[in-house]
């Protein structure tokens, strides 16, 4: 009779327990996809900025930021841009300008010595993205609070 008792209890807890893995190893293939949206933009730029091995890269990333910043889609840079000149912080949108001027400026020059300075320069261009982050951020609450 003690052994027909074992055997009941497996049968109560097995079932369960497969179906509790099942469900796990389903939220394990869903979890990174969550814990990705649940990254702020700022987490992301600073990732995106130290991957990136172009200047265009960092362009992208700083587009992207803005993006992700605004909760509105910037398909060009022009149009991040344009999102911050929304915040009236005209300084900040410059600084966005002429960075994005450097960049284009720089992937349309083939020259050696621009090769050699290459790494350099992307180096320079992502401390100054890293710089825009911050104010980019504060400009945006800033206006929402005003609004």
């Amino acid at each position: 009779m003690l052994q027909g008792l074992k055997q009941w209890w497996y049968v109560a807890l097995v079932p369960p327990a497969c179906l509790l893995a099942f469900y796990l190893s389903k939220f394990a293939f869903v979890a990174p996809a969550l814990v990705a949206r649940l990254r702020s933009p700022m987490a992301i730029a600073k990732q995106g900025m130290q991957q990136a091995e172009t200047e265009s890269d960092l362009a992208v990333v700083l587009r992207e930021y803005v993006a992700g910043v605004t909760r509105k889609e910037c398909p060009s840079f022009e149009r991040a841009v344009g999102r911050i000149r929304e915040t009236r912080d005209d300084q900040l949108a410059r600084k966005m300008e002429s960075l994005y001027q450097r960049i284009e400026r720089s992937n349309q020059s083939v020259s050696q010595w621009m090769a050699a300075e290459e790494s350099h320069m992307l180096d320079d261009l992502k401390s100054e993205c890293s710089e825009l982050l911050l104010p980019i951020e504060q400009a945006w609450k800033n206006r929402r609070h005003r609004a």
